[in-house]
Parts: C-alpha cells; structure tokens; sequence
C-alpha cells in the first residue's frame, strides 16, 4: 500500500480492510501507522542485507559498492515505500525510532567493511573509520534527498549512490585499490 498511495495513501483502515483483519488487531499489533512502517522498514532492510551478503559474502570496499546498487535498485524499484521511509526519518523529533534503526543497519556494516579494507592494507594510514562511516551514512541519505526534492531523477539514483560512495573511497585507499575505483568513477559517466 505504501508503493501504490505513499506515505498519505496508507491507513490503518485500509490496510486493516486489505488484509481481511480488524483495525483494532492492528492497533493492538503495531500501535500506530508509524510503528508499522518501521517494522516493514525492519524487515526490508533485513532482506537487502541478505541480498548484499549473498553478492558480497566478504566485508570490504567491494560490499559497500553492493550495498549502494542493491539500494539504489530498491529504491527505483519501490518509489513510493522509499519516500515513505524517508518522511518517517526526516520528520522524527522525539521518536528517533526510524532513524535509529536506518543508521543501525547501515553504519555498522560500512564501517565493518572499511575495517577489513583496512586490514587488507587498502586504506590509505591514519583513515579514521568511524568518522567516514558516518560520513558514508550521510552522504547515502543525501542521494536520496536530493532524488526526494526532486533534484535527481529516480533513474538516476543507483548511479549516483555507487557515485556517492565511490568519492569517499577514492579519497582514503592506496593504489591499486584506487586506480581501480577511480576507472569505476569514470565508467559511471
């Protein structure tokens, strides 16, 4: 219902009425739409980083590039839901329940693969990883915002998340890693 009518065009009535089950049972399983959205959200997130592990099965700069595709095609995909999602996270004041759970999938698992780039001596010295995993999180909801406002074609937004990432990249591995992000930079146009 989320990918047909958007974040508006979900209610609880109306998903209560699709699913042949009371609204109450849904009030009483989830609590509000909000609450709902982030277990959909939960079990999405889940999957995709099945379908990123099952690409990748190694953490490193390779599965981050996954990740950015796998994503991006979601996202393509699921227009709707992705706004969704991204509503909940950018509107949360007091409930941060959405971003937390966003930032808790995403920035462990990049910082997990810029660790073992790390240890595979792919990453230039001194590279604080915490500070660009968080800076990778970042620049991941940045595509999307800007895909959101209406400034990036959603035809466009796998591409420009591996973009996304691979400037980051670039910018702490030592050759050859680099040479080889730098030409995958240039393929994407």
């Amino acid at each position: 219902m989320l990918d047909e009518g958007g974040y508006d065009g979900l209610t609880m009535r109306g998903l209560a009425r699709k699913a042949g089950v009371a609204q109450g049972t849904l009030y009483n399983l989830y609590g509000s739409k909000d609450d709902l959205v982030i277990a959909a959200v939960d079990d999405l997130l889940e999957g995709l980083g099945e379908e990123i592990t099952r690409r990748t099965p190694e953490p490193g700069i390779d599965a981050i590039l996954t990740q950015a595709q796998v994503t991006g095609a979601n996202i393509q995909a699921a227009p709707a839901y992705a706004a969704a999602m991204t509503r909940i996270v950018m509107n949360a004041q007091d409930d941060a329940r959405m971003v937390e759970l966003v930032f808790s999938r995403y920035y462990p698992a990049v910082r997990r693969c810029l660790k073992a780039a790390e240890k595979g001596g792919e990453l230039v010295e001194g590279v604080d990883v915490d500070a660009v995993a968080k800076h990778m999180s970042g620049n991941s909801w940045g595509v999307i915002l800007l895909w959101v406002m209406g400034m990036l074609p959603i035809e466009q937004i796998v591409r420009e998340r591996e973009r996304s990432a691979l400037l980051v990249l670039i910018g702490i591995t030592r050759e050859p890693r680099r040479s080889q992000l730098e030409d995958r930079l240039r393929a994407l146009g």
